[in-house]
């Protein structure tokens, strides 16, 4: 087990893993409402440890900035962007940096589960796009942490930065610190499992739905996902072809996890190997 040495800030071992909701701005009140938490399954998450790391972001607010990692970019085209106090910048960037690439290399007390989500490996794993290091020097109102948190997109980011200023406000500091990231344009999607047979696919304010056992072949290609079923209502039961827009994470989500189960993939993947 490699251990990376720390001058600013402590060895990762309790980061937080969640999902920012799609909140309008002049919705967001603070933290808690804009962030769905994951549940860690350790006893050290729980006891105030997200309270202390809030109390102690607020408390040096003014020390904070954010940034984009443009290397480590989601399946999407976003890249990681990470609000950190300034001193540490440098070893959180080395930090989510092996939690991207290699992490074995660092001890946690939970799994971290970044690299699960650049790599889409389940439809679980592409809806976590937030961690929060809580790591701190004591289980007891401790007064320092690592308190760096991290999203994917400038968008989820300016979110997270308009509710610490609320709740900086709520705690008496001073809500002057990093400004607000500049909206970008982003495309809306959703992707669940609905029943036993269909998947729903929602993107850009179209609901389609595909049912699984219809399915012959599925090619995750740049923005769309391209599903050959069978046309019964077509003489001898011609081929279909249907192409359903949606962004890449969502394509390689389902060509790679939904879709390894059904009996129809794995034949149609049998009979190209056999072939």
């Amino acid at each position: 087990m490699f251990f990376p040495s720390y001058e600013t800030m402590y060895s990762p071992n309790l980061v937080q893993r969640g999902t920012i909701l799609d909140l309008p701005e002049d919705e967001i009140e603070g933290i808690d409402g804009l962030i769905n938490y994951d549940y860690m399954g350790s006893a050290e998450f729980e006891f105030g440890a997200l309270h202390f790391s809030i109390k102690r972001i607020t408390r040096d607010w003014q020390q904070y900035e954010w940034f984009p990692i443009d290397s480590i970019v989601d399946a999407d085209g976003r890249p990681l962007h990470v609000l950190c106090r300034t001193r540490q910048k440098a070893e959180v960037i080395d930090s989510i940096k092996i939690f991207a690439s290699n992490p074995d290399k660092i001890r946690t007390k939970e799994r971290v589960a970044l690299r699960e989500y650049l790599e889409c490996q389940s439809e679980y794993a592409i809806r976590t796009n937030f961690w929060w290091d809580i790591s701190s020097n004591s289980s007891r109102e401790p007064q320092s942490g690592n308190d760096w948190m991290a999203c994917f997109g400038a968008n989820n980011m300016r979110r997270l930065v308009i509710g610490i200023k609320k709740v900086c406000i709520k705690f008496g500091y001073s809500d002057q610190g990093p400004s607000l990231p500049e909206k970008v344009s982003e495309k809306v999607f959703d992707l669940k499992v609905s029943d036993s047979r269909l998947v729903e696919v929602s993107w850009g304010g179209k609901l389609r739905k595909i049912d699984k056992r219809k399915v012959i072949e599925v090619q995750a290609k740049t923005d769309m996902i391209i599903v050959t079923v069978e046309n019964r209502q077509a003489a001898r039961f011609k081929e279909k072809v249907i192409a359903i827009p949606a962004p890449p994470s969502i394509a390689r989500s389902l060509l790679f996890n939904i879709l390894k189960d059904w009996p129809e993939i794995n034949a149609q993947r049998k009979a190209h190997q056999n072939g």
